[in-house]
């Protein structure tokens, strides 16, 4: 299968909200994945490799997203830029994102855009959260 099709085909699976290309597919971990050429692959870096010439084999090449995007998920090449693991960390930071353990537990709202209330969101022990309209969507979807 060619990259030109796989793109075609993911735009079939795709909203556009506010500028952001949310793919509507399988999103382990917030980012949208497909199988490409026997190959599980995150759909922003497939984007970033049809659009931005970012080398899929190149490992030391990742596809970040810009400071303004905010979804994991968003896969439109305007909100992207093919950079390095430092880039990406240095971009989490300034958009307050720090890592700990699976969530950023400094963000104010999910990878979907939900707001992080404590009407909307599932605290763990751990300090992890959960957003309780996005477990919902996916309840939905699913029955």
């Amino acid at each position: 299968m060619e990259l030109k099709d796989i793109i075609e085909r993911m735009k079939e699976r795709t909203i556009n909200l506010t500028g952001c290309w949310e793919f509507q597919g399988a999103a382990p971990k917030g980012y949208g994945m497909v199988r490409f050429n026997g190959k599980m692959r995150s759909v922003h870096r497939l984007s970033a490799a049809y659009y931005l010439g970012l080398n899929l084999d190149d490992k030391s090449q990742q596809a970040n997203h810009n400071a303004a995007c905010t979804h994991k998920n968003c896969w439109n090449p305007d909100h992207l830029y093919v950079g390095t693991e430092v880039e990406n960390k240095r971009d989490r930071k300034l958009k307050g994102e720090e890592h700990k353990g699976n969530q950023y537990t400094n963000a104010t709202h999910c990878v979907n855009g939900h707001e992080f209330t404590p009407e909307n969101t599932y605290q763990y022990g751990s300090g992890q959260r959960r957003c309780k309209q996005c477990y919902k969507d996916r309840y939905d979807r699913s029955h």
